[in-house]
């Protein structure tokens, strides 16, 4: 790295920089076997419909809260980045 680098030290600094420009994330529930996701008319099913799979983590008798998800996906939707790329002033540059 050069030395007047200036990235930030922490994670939650960078997804606090992040999260204002409109580029976060969305987050799902998959199956352990990532054949089903549970969205939409599925996002209330709890087990998978073709391995019959838990969606969540087994808890122990003590434990307090929600249940936690098996895996879960990230999707990071394409309009925004789309939508700051093109509003970048190095995209408007004529290139000719």
């Amino acid at each position: 790295m050069p030395n007047n680098e200036n990235l930030v030290s922490k994670f939650y600094n960078a997804k606090k920089f992040m999260w204002p420009l409109g580029l976060g994330y969305e987050k799902y529930n998959v199956c352990p076997n990532y054949c089903m996701l549970y969205y939409g008319a599925d996002a209330m099913k709890t087990n998978c419909d073709f391995y019959g799979s838990s969606r969540y983590k087994p808890r122990n008798a003590i434990s307090k809260g929600s249940n936690k998800a098996e895996q879960q996906l990230r999707y990071y939707p394409l309009t925004p980045r789309l939508y700051r790329l093109f509003m970048s002033p190095h995209h408007t540059k004529d290139m000719t």
